[in-house]
């Protein structure tokens, strides 16, 4: 994971995105507490945000809250609805939480729902997206070209927010 803070630090115009497992949580805030990542991103002068992933279940509210909790002093966090893995999100949008992360100044992105049998043919072949999309041995031309087309629309919204924040720090991309 110390190789994040080097591509940070040899890369400054660089954006890093880092997709972990939710179980990787422990050993996340680990690495973070005793390398002081987000003093080392200050010292960057590079921003810091947590991305928080959620379906419309009651734990993602759960640990998003505790997140919010114990965020870090200018560590920003991005809440991304899943509709992969959720469709009605009203529970959440009408909660103290979701109040609590609009008064904390969190973003929200919304991840688009790609055709069910073809999520679950990506996690049971263990691919990447990417991976899928340009797999052809186990998708064929209409599977990978769907996965393209969700893949390419999640980016395009990715690269807006990334936009968007950039030029609110008064950056050029």
């Amino acid at each position: 994971m110390d190789a994040i803070l080097e591509t940070a630090e040899t890369y400054p115009d660089t954006h890093i995105l880092v997709d972990l497992a939710a179980q990787t949580g422990k050993h996340l805030n680990q690495w973070i507490e005793e390398s002081d990542v987000f003093g080392i991103f200050a010292e960057l002068n590079r921003p810091a945000y947590l991305w928080h992933v959620m379906d419309d279940g009651a734990d993602s509210m759960f640990l998003l809250n505790k997140l919010l909790e114990q965020q870090p002093k200018g560590v920003q966090v991005v809440i991304v609805q899943n509709h992969g893995r959720g469709e009605d999100f009203s529970n959440f949008e009408q909660s103290a939480t979701y109040r609590k992360a609009q008064e904390q100044g969190a973003h929200f992105v919304t991840l688009k729902k790609l055709q069910p049998n073809l999520m679950q043919k990506v996690d049971f072949s263990n691919l990447s997206f990417w991976a899928a999309a340009n797999n052809r041995d186990l998708m064929s031309i209409a599977e990978r070209k769907r996965v393209g087309v969700w893949l390419d629309s999640n980016y395009t919204q990715f690269d807006q927010f990334l936009s968007m924040e950039s030029h609110r720090r008064g950056e050029t991309l």
